[in-house]
């Protein structure tokens, strides 16, 4: 299946090129490739080796149709490849045969223009350099094991340790002659310096959330590419918060246009909650939402409670997946495998909530001092979505000298107004710097009043967008309904929200109807 999934991506690169009309030197680099699986004789003796053998035909054969300056038949090519992946029964019915249906009716009936074209070549060259690598790599160290096996004495060893050093450097080095960390570039002495400018803007795509006040204050909703934290002390609402508003985003917007043949996932990962938790959560604030009440659980099965979340949460179009994790067996970059494992099947992630990113080991980060492993962690996270265009959302614990403050006597409403520009954040006092959007929950009661009503306080933090926002939008209040749970008012006639709870009317505690 990886073979002809790098095939193919091949096939699409080329045609890519042509319609682009680019100058390019990817003929050299392809060759390489398919020479050295066509050399590769245990690929025949695989199930799927003669196709394999069959594509490599056909790519040799665009390959010398444009040497020769010739126009590529676009319709005669997919006509070929359709025959040749009709033949094999085995991908006919599975997964992967999926996969490679999307990855052909992507490589000839999308028309794209110049500009996307040659986007698209970027990101194929890059996946094709770096899957050639990893084949080379792998084939050295096949050669490498059997050298090993008969080297005798000290100097046999020191040897093969020498040659094998050589052979991997000459990968790295024809394989990193272009920078994937660098993200983007300008060269002040171009002369199309205006159009390398605009290039190099990304353009983040914007999910409206299930809460009017929110997505005011987040100047339209939660952004791609961004590292946000939902940051308050403990038992103040963190993870249900954090879990309305990817709630909120599934239902009220239709997925950002994938690359080709992929499909929109949203992925729920959780280090704490049970998935029947969560499930239970999902279905009340859905039900809420739409009957405005809570549900009689007692009346409603587990099987019942699933099928209305699973048809409300993919209803827009996402492909949803909801985790629970041990974070003792994980690190980091098992998250990171875990995005590229869900990728291979065809599924591209755009949203990714982890509830808590702090609980993982700090296996591998920081440089010793206390603090510098969670920096470490946000900052090689926040890096690692950005590079893929992935919303993340993680809720965070505010340390103890922000819980001290309210000890000292500062009150309630004045708590998120006195910490939300501080940093007061558990394990790292600095961390504020690494992150893009910081929003800070706390649940308020403003006397001593049994019957009193608790709010939910919603503050902004830092924002690494150029606009302002308006000062007036910086926080919101939402009263706390007894059931625990807050309805979703994006897309009805009422605003379940207040400026200040001090000047409002809303129902008490007592009183579900918002």
């Amino acid at each position: 299946m990886e073979t002809i999934a790098l095939l193919l991506d091949i096939i699409t690169l080329i045609i890519r090129e042509t319609q682009a009309g680019v100058d390019t030197n990817s003929d050299a680099m392809i060759k390489s490739i398919t020479d050295m699986h066509s050399n590769d004789e245990k690929k025949w003796k695989r199930r799927d080796g003669t196709l394999v053998k069959k594509i490599i035909s056909l790519i040799n054969d665009m390959v010398d149709t444009r040497s020769l300056g010739e126009s590529l038949d676009l319709d005669s090519i997919h006509r070929r490849l359709s025959l040749l992946l009709a033949q094999d029964e085995d991908l006919q019915y599975s997964d992967d045969g999926d996969v490679i249906r999307n990855m052909l009716h992507n490589i000839t009936s999308n028309k794209k223009s110049k500009d996307e074209c040659e986007q698209e070549i970027t990101r194929l060259k890059s996946f094709i350099t770096n899957a050639h690598a990893k084949d080379k790599i792998k084939k050295i160290f096949r050669s490498k094991n059997l050298a090993l096996s008969d080297a005798s004495g000290a100097g046999e060893v020191f040897e093969f340790i020498d040659n094998s050093i050589l052979e991997l450097e000459e990968v790295r080095a024809t394989s990193s002659k272009s920078d994937e960390a660098v993200m983007n570039e300008i060269d002040l002495s171009s002369e199309n310096l205006s159009d390398e400018a605009s290039k190099s803007i990304v353009e983040k795509y914007v999910f409206k959330t299930g809460c009017k006040a929110l997505n005011a204050m987040l100047q339209g909703g939660i952004r791609t590419s961004e590292f946000t934290t939902i940051s308050g002390l403990s038992h103040n609402y963190k993870t249900g918060f954090t879990l309305m508003t990817w709630l909120g985003v599934l239902l009220n917007n239709k997925p950002r246009p994938t690359e080709d043949g992929m499909k929109p996932l949203s992925i729920w990962l959780s280090f704490e909650d049970d998935l029947i938790n969560i499930i239970e959560s999902l279905f009340r604030m859905i039900y809420i939402t739409e009957e405005n009440k809570d549900p009689d659980l007692g009346t409603m099965s587990l099987d019942g409670m699933i099928r209305i979340v699973q048809d409300r949460l993919q209803k827009t179009g996402y492909r949803v997946k909801i985790l629970r994790v041990n974070p003792s067996l994980w690190t980091y970059k098992d998250i990171f495998n875990k995005i590229a494992s869900y990728k291979s099947k065809g599924l591209e992630t755009q949203i990714l909530v982890v509830d808590y990113l702090d609980k993982l080991p700090s296996i591998g980060l920081g440089n010793g001092i206390m603090g510098s492993d969670k920096k470490d962690l946000v900052k090689r996270v926040r890096n690692h979505m950005a590079s893929l265009d992935i919303a993340f959302i993680t809720p965070w614990q505010l340390s103890a000298g922000a819980n001290g403050l309210l000890k000292d006597g500062l009150g309630d409403k004045e708590f998120l107004s006195h910490i939300w520009d501080k940093s007061y954040y558990q394990g790292n006092n600095t961390l504020s710097t690494e992150i893009d959007l910081e929003i800070f929950v706390n649940k308020a009661k403003f006397n001593n009043n049994p019957t009193a009503k608790y709010w939910l306080n919603v503050h902004r933090g830092k924002h690494k967008i150029p606009s302002v926002i308006k000062e007036e939008d910086m926080q919101f209040w939402i009263p706390f309904p007894k059931e625990g749970l807050i309805r979703l008012d994006e897309g009805s006639d009422t605003d379940i929200s207040v400026k200040d709870p001090d000047n409002s009317s809303s129902s008490s505690s007592s009183d579900f109807s918002l």
